[in-house]
């Protein structure tokens, strides 16, 4: 229980509306979509489904919990009931769009609640090829991580393996190694192009550890939650930080404020989801390439 609020009843309610998402995501995949993009660049584009996800989300959220707040990706719709809360509900309603407008099914739907600072719970949708067309993970602290109707714990690691699959940002090992014990079992790099599928790979033991470059908080928030829950663990450093520390809580410096909210936009920190007993024996092996630059510099001093 936290102020009253007893997070164990949400499980149901909210595991509902994620299969909800679900299933208008699945019903939409592979249709014609109007595309809007953020950026120039083309890079974050964002859907008619993305907004009509956070609607839904945010409006059954407004129902069940009233006095809660909401950060939701899509920013025209993140002034829902912002007022002075310890609890947030933050919202990344499809999580690799890139890859649902090009027809790839590698995407999520997903959501986290912070108190005061600490992820303590998430759900997360993501198409799989069984009946019911997906799966539905769900993890509240102190109450396990299900996904469907199965409990799902995964015991702890001491070290990686070669032949398993990790999940990797393109550019990575072009910027970063791997030494010591790792320097040849780092395991098989993997890429989705989804933060939320890579968590749940995460949570449900297909893959040893995820490294997510700068994420933005709706894009971790729910998966942190189910990693944890799924006997996993979770760390965070700032950018230009060498410090790796965990992420309870994640947010440090919290403040009950409706502008907490403005400020949480911001947050875009380097994330390691990994089996537990992995997050000190992965940072402790790993470490940045020095640049080339630099290298051919050495050879005239």
């Amino acid at each position: 229980m936290t102020d009253n609020l007893e997070i164990t009843s949400l499980r149901q309610p909210i595991t509902d509306i994620m299969w909800e998402c679900g299933d208008i995501l699945i019903n939409n995949f592979g249709t014609s979509l109007d595309v809007e993009y953020k950026n120039n660049q083309k890079s974050d584009p964002v859907t008619e489904i993305d907004k009509q996800l956070q609607t839904k989300i945010i409006k059954a959220l407004s129902q069940i919990v009233p006095k809660h707040n909401v950060l939701g990706e899509e920013e025209e719709q993140e002034g829902y009931n912002q007022q002075a809360s310890d609890y947030l509900w933050i919202i990344d309603p499809l999580d690799g769009t890139t890859n649902y407008i090009n027809n790839v099914p590698l995407f999520g739907s997903s959501v986290g609640l912070m108190y005061k600072g600490s992820i303590i719970a998430g759900w997360i949708y993501i198409p799989w090829p069984n009946k019911e067309n997906g799966l539905v993970l769900s993890g509240i602290s102190g109450d396990g991580c299900y996904v469907n109707q199965s409990p799902l714990y995964n015991d702890p690691v001491n070290s990686t393996e070669a032949n398993k699959l990790i999940g990797l940002p393109g550019f990575f090992l072009s910027n970063h190694k791997f030494t010591g014990p790792m320097a040849q079992k780092f395991g098989e790099p993997r890429g989705t192009g989804s933060i939320a599928y890579e968590c749940c790979l995460c949570s449900m033991g297909s893959t040893q550890y995820s490294i997510f470059g700068a994420p933005k908080l709706w894009d971790i928030a729910g998966g942190i939650a189910i990693v944890k829950e799924a006997g996993g663990e979770s760390i965070t450093k700032q950018p230009n930080n060498k410090i790796w520390q965990s992420t309870e809580p994640l947010i440090h410096e919290w403040k009950s404020d409706p502008d907490m909210v403005s400020e949480l936009k911001k947050w875009a920190n380097s994330v390691i989801v990994c089996r537990f007993g992995l997050a000190d024996y992965i940072t402790t092996n790993m470490s940045s390439k020095t640049p080339v630059i630099k290298k051919i510099g050495k050879l005239f001093t």
